[in-house]
């Protein structure tokens, strides 16, 4: 998938070089940071599952750099999700 559909499931990320500064210090510029990573990957990381797999590459990365707020950040991000499917599954992968 390239990089510009894989936007389209970005809620902080916006294809910006640096991160907004009303994002510096809030849960926001993990999750700006981790989108940013996950749009940086090769194509072929996000298939056809791609909103479930781009959710569980930002939890992932979040879950990597935070191991012990992980769960607050991703629950925060949860919010912007309509998918109530794919929040449950997030929520039992990464047991939030």
């Amino acid at each position: 998938m390239l990089r510009k559909d894989l936007l389209k499931f970005c809620k902080y990320f916006k294809g910006e070089e640096e991160c907004p500064k009303e994002y510096d210090g809030k849960m926001e510029e993990q999750l700006w940071f981790s989108e940013s990573i996950i749009c940086g990957f090769d194509t072929d990381v996000i298939g056809k599952n791609s909103e479930k797999e781009f959710v569980s590459y930002i939890a992932a990365h979040v879950g990597k750099w935070d191991p012990y707020g992980y769960r607050e950040t991703i629950k925060f991000y949860l919010e912007k999700i309509d998918n109530q499917e794919l929040k449950e599954f997030i929520i039992r992968t990464y047991e939030i």
